[in-house]
């Protein structure tokens, strides 16, 4: 395990306390396989013995920190657990007892659904877990559930779509009436407003994407409709469908939108309208991504096979990709894709996109290079083509997207083909999912597309714990990142609360599973305050925050 020594320099503060609680709360009724087990920080401690009891037995853990997180638990299983604090000298100072039970699901029955793997052995094969979103559930590289969506009646019987794991462990998705930040338990966090402000009816008909966003803010498609006198095809269209970028704040206020009529104009829909699907917004806009660090939007429109990149601040068209309806005069990767989905930003000025491409063609993953100063035209950097083998069709007309992963690999979800695989910069398939349903009534295994596919390393990607060390009359500040990523830690040490007298603070980065302890003598060398309190931050999880109180007190 790596130990950091940090230096400190003199910052403003800012509080937030987060308390100690035991979790999971005793009764629990939880849907995953994964399980973070934590108690408050006994003060004095060496040592935390975990012992998690079931009906297939026992697991112990000595750990040097208040948490753990458990995996490979069973669906439909019961557990108590008890935690024993000790110190120094092998004394127990505290016990804790608690139970939770791990519900179960027809979403994680193997005898209707399953996730059949090809998996070659190769140290690049990526591990971590797959958010399928119309499957409803997690699953690990080896195709077994580990999280499932709770019943909920009011999700019954729709269609669910875009499951994201967000930074602090909790998930987002939509449907048509309503896009929600929940944890993974099923409860609520944030709902969007669905008033219909924007469609003037009695919802905002969110669509395919949905974002929290670094800031706290929400970003979501919906619709809005414009009066027309357009006439198509002799038939006079009273109102045009629009999609719309609408972002949130946490109060569900609008503080800010697009509308892609800021982009079409009248003349391109009646030169082009025959191509919108009845029902549609005009040129059926699947997706938006925000690349925060520049502040650039990317928009795609499906139907017009073309990739928007709009200048939020602004709300102005920097440029576009693809075809262009007759109002665009550029000229950028005309004929590059067709069909697309799910355009998102990677490293070096490229974009990363599903190409769905005509029924009568395979599809392709492609990365395409973005206009910069330096490189005027975009090109198609890198592509793989969807006909590697002969298991599944190599064409998919709906749905999709890609994902990078680690190495430069991809996670690539063929939609309406219902394959999921993984693929190097060389070309080569490492990892295969064929999700499929039972068929009752044909007595056979059916596959089960998902709209889209996402990955996290963990179902817990950034968490830490925060404690003090004692070492006869030595104090040392220890953080323990428990979670899947590398994370930086804000640490802020000060003596008074109230004045914030003498803070001290730093950063340190701490890798996945491991610690960092600080010195208190780095901080006061000549002699402790009696009292010191400490402020935790981590930058992969803002909304994470430790403050504790501590009274330092040598032996004599």
């Amino acid at each position: 395990m790596r130990i950091c020594i940090l230096t400190f320099l003199l910052v403003g503060l800012s509080f937030q306390l987060v308390s100690q609680e035991i979790q999971p709360k005793d009764g629990s009724i939880l849907t995953q396989t994964s399980v973070l087990l934590e108690v408050p920080e006994v003060i004095g401690a060496t040592q935390y013995n975990f012992q998690i009891h079931s009906t297939r037995g026992t697991q112990t853990s000595h750990e040097p920190n208040q948490a753990l997180i458990v995996d490979n638990l069973n669906f439909g299983e019961s557990y108590t657990w008890e935690v024993q604090a000790f110190g120094h000298e092998g004394k127990i100072l505290k016990t804790f007892n608690n139970s939770f039970e791990i519900a179960t699901s027809a979403l994680v029955d193997t005898t209707q659904f399953r996730f059949r793997i090809n998996r070659e052995k190769d140290p690049s094969n990526p591990e971590g877990v797959m958010f399928l979103d119309y499957s409803r559930v997690a699953i690990s590289a080896d195709g077994k559930p580990v999280w499932f969506m709770p019943e909920n009646e009011k999700l019954d019987n729709k269609r669910l779509r875009d499951f994201k794991l967000t930074n602090r462990g909790t998930l987002t998705y939509l449907d048509i009436t309503q896009c929600e930040e929940m944890d993974l338990q099923g409860n609520s966090i944030w709902v969007t407003p669905s008033d219909g402000s924007f469609s003037g009816d009695s919802s905002d008909y969110y669509h395919h994407e949905f974002t929290r966003l670094s800031n706290g803010n929400y970003m979501v498609l919906g619709k809005s409709f414009v009066e027309s006198d357009i006439v198509i095809n002799e038939k006079k269209i009273e109102t045009i469908p629009l999609s719309i970028i609408i972002e949130y704040n946490p109060e569900g206020e609008v503080v800010w939108t697009w509308s892609s009529n800021d982009y079409i104009h009248p003349e391109d829909i009646i030169k082009v309208g025959q191509k919108v699907a009845l029902g549609n917004t005009f040129g059926h806009m699947n997706s938006f991504y925000f690349d925060e660090p520049t502040g650039v939007i990317y928009a795609g429109f499906r139907d017009l096979n073309c990739i928007l990149a709009i200048d939020k601040v602004s709300g102005n068209l920097i440029r576009s990709y693809g075809d262009k309806i007759p109002s665009d005069t550029t000229k950028q990767a005309i004929g590059f894709f067709s069909k697309q989905h799910a355009p998102i930003k990677i490293s070096d000025n490229r974009l990363l996109l599903f190409n769905n491409n005509d029924r009568n063609q395979p599809s392709s993953v492609q990365i395409i290079s973005e206009v910069t100063e330096s490189n005027p035209t975009s090109t198609i950097e890198w592509e793989f083509i969807c006909d590697f083998d002969t298991l599944m069709p190599a064409s998919s007309g709906r749905m999709g997207n890609a994902v990078p992963l680690e190495n430069e690999a991809l996670l690539v979800n063929m939609g309406q083909v219902a394959r999921i695989f993984t693929v190097t910069p060389n070309k080569r398939v490492l990892w295969q999912c064929f999700p499929e349903q039972w068929n009752a009534s044909t007595q056979t295994w059916a596959p089960k597309p998902n709209y889209r596919v996402f990955r996290a390393s963990s179902l817990l990607p950034f968490y830490f714990t925060m404690q003090i060390q004692r070492q006869e009359s030595e104090f040392a500040i220890r953080i323990d990142n428990e979670g899947s990523e590398i994370d930086t830690y804000e640490v802020i040490v000060y003596k008074n609360k109230r004045t914030k007298e003498k803070a001290e603070a730093s950063f340190v980065q701490v890798d996945a599973k491991s610690a960092a302890v600080i010195d208190l003598k780095l901080l006061y060398p000549k002699k402790l305050p009696k009292t010191i309190i400490v402020q935790v931050v981590s930058k992969g999880n803002p909304d994470h925050v430790s403050i504790q109180s501590y009274q330092l007190k040598s032996k004599n």
